[in-house]
């Protein structure tokens, strides 16, 4: 309603207002296409060392220098007006959850300092579960691909206690448009080795 006209360049960005929340879901879903092409395709074993290693190179370095720069942006703000922006749950607690990219795994009273961050520590856990199942998921491919796709529905439509109802469908969500992602490059490759 009116709220939302208040909102900076509303009738221009209004789609993105809108429909921007969506762009979450393209990207779970790219990169479980972009993971099953690169780690699904080739027959050489990557261990759990150089995985690991190129995820954390890829990520932590923007995470923590960003964590620093809202830390410190949210203390003066403090100081100065004695409360925090947006987020109010900036204390050691959760400037703990979010040094090891786990401010959205359930142990959270909310959202704090880096909140947009919720998804990449949704995407870690991800990993971690690609991961464990490449060897699985290079074997019986598109059948196990579809399951999981397939449990994680199902599971997601399940009623859960309301204290972990909200992380638990996030990583249900998350994890099911990622392996979705895979699927679609099963399905592609074998589309495209048929033509």
């Amino acid at each position: 309603g009116e709220n939302k006209l208040n909102l900076p360049f509303y009738s221009i960005l209004e789609v993105f207002y809108s429909y921007g929340f969506y762009g979450v879901h393209v990207f779970y879903a790219i990169s479980g296409f972009v993971f099953a092409h690169v780690y699904l395709s080739i027959d050489n074993k990557v261990s759990g060392k150089e995985f690991f290693v190129n995820r954390f190179a890829r990520l932590y370095p923007l995470h923590f220098i960003t964590l620093i720069i809202v830390t410190i942006l949210q203390t003066v703000n403090w100081i100065s007006a004695g409360s925090f922006q947006i987020f109010q749950h900036n204390d050691l607690y959760h400037f703990i959850l979010q040094i090891f990219f786990i401010s959205s795994w359930g142990f959270e009273d909310g959202p704090s300092f880096n909140g947009p961050i919720w998804s990449v520590s949704i995407e870690i856990f991800i990993y971690g579960i690609f991961f464990l199942l490449m060897s699985l998921l290079k074997k019986f491919r598109l059948f196990l691909t579809l399951l999981i796709c397939v449990i994680l529905l199902i599971f997601s439509k399940l009623e859960f206690a309301d204290s972990i109802y909200y992380s638990l469908q996030l990583f249900l969500e998350c994890g099911r448009l990622f392996f979705l992602g895979v699927l679609v490059y099963y399905i592609s490759n074998r589309i495209k080795f048929k033509l």
